[in-house]
């Protein structure tokens, strides 16, 4: 039964489970398991690539500029709205710039200067900042931040306090109309198909979910803070969405749902590995086969299921690595009561 009531959930007591640990995601030694958006976006477009990406932890190595001047652009806003009272737009553009440098350079970018990024350089991040703090900075100081960057982690429902959603608000705010969940975005055009991919959206949802276990009624909506990375151009766009409970209770269901299709290929993934001899097909985790050529371009993992009828036979390939999806470090306290943290590269 799902819940209609979504009442706050400041504190979360871990109960005793007898489920072992399973392959994919974060848990607890009690036994709780943690998903966040990431993972089950994974798991929506292709249950393969879910297998690739979380359960062997496979990921293309090599620099994705995309991601690293998106994450300059979010420490950059971090550093904006913490200091928006208090320093004029100089102030705010040189300490944003410089949160936009660190980030640009630990992800490998500083010595990168044999091919052209633009416009993803810090150049054109500059533009956008001014401009940013030039639109922004009034409709900023007139509300009261509650929160910047901050982790979240929330029951599925009331009723289940073995599976947990995590993930993290970019922003948090207080207005008239209420709380407000603000998430920034970064997109190379502003058309309709981007304006439309924010209702339905899982991540929205699931934003708002937490947003109404944690605040109550007091929850307002998520606002989109998009900016435009283009050649031409430099602008921005603000979104408003709200969800009806009817919309959550949807989501929280499709969520659950996916989550038990998640566990049942992890035990058949286990059975599989049981056996004497390893069939010549992996009988788990089927591929979707209308997701390996997207908007976004190939499927990182397109050729090893051209290839690898079994991958769990198959060692990692050169071109991958072996990195573990932790956003977060997740413990129990002594109370037992969860504590979430997250990574410094996760912010």
């Amino acid at each position: 039964m799902i819940d209609s009531d979504l009442s706050p959930s400041k504190s979360i007591t871990v109960v005793d489970a007898s489920k072992q640990l399973k392959l994919s995601g974060m848990s607890t030694p009690s036994g709780k398991r943690f998903f966040d958006n990431s993972m089950l976006d994974v798991f929506r477009v292709c249950p393969r690539k879910f297998y690739y990406r979380h359960i062997r932890n496979w990921e293309p190595s090599g620099i994705r500029v995309p991601l690293i001047f998106g994450t300059g652009f979010h420490a950059a806003m971090d550093t904006i709205w913490a200091g928006i009272h208090g320093n004029n737009d100089f102030q705010l553009l040189e300490a944003s710039v410089a949160s936009f440098l660190k980030a640009w350079n630990s992800g490998g970018m500083g010595t990168q200067m044999d091919f052209d990024t633009f416009p993803r350089t810090p150049a054109r991040m500059i533009d956008m900042l001014t401009e940013y703090i030039k639109r922004y900075r009034s409709q900023i100081e007139s509300v009261q931040v509650l929160e910047i960057e901050t982790a979240f982690v929330v029951p599925l429902s009331l009723e289940n306090t073995e599976i947990f959603y995590i993930g993290k608000w970019d922003k948090v705010y207080k207005d008239r109309l209420g709380i407000n969940i603000l998430d920034h975005k970064t997109s190379s055009s502003f058309a309709n198909t981007w304006m439309h991919s924010f209702s339905p959206n899982g991540q929205m949802d699931g934003y708002l979910h937490a947003g109404h276990m944690t605040y109550g009624e007091e929850m307002h909506g998520v606002m989109i803070d998009g900016a435009l990375v283009s050649k031409t151009k430099i602008d921005f766009m603000r979104l408003p969405l709200q969800r009806q409970v009817s919309q959550l209770n949807a989501w929280l269901w499709e969520v659950t749902d996916m989550i038990d299709q998640i566990e049942l290929n992890e035990e058949r993934l286990l059975e599989l590995r049981d056996l004497d001899k390893p069939l010549d097909y992996m009988a788990a985790f089927p591929k979707c086969t209308t997701s390996c050529t997207q908007y976004y371009g190939l499927c990182p993992y397109h050729d090893f299921c051209r290839f690898f009828d079994n991958p769990d036979t198959h060692e990692i390939p050169d071109t991958m690595i072996v990195s573990t999806w932790t956003p977060f470090d997740i413990s129990e306290n002594l109370d037992g009561t969860l504590k979430i943290e997250m990574h410094p590269e996760a912010s």
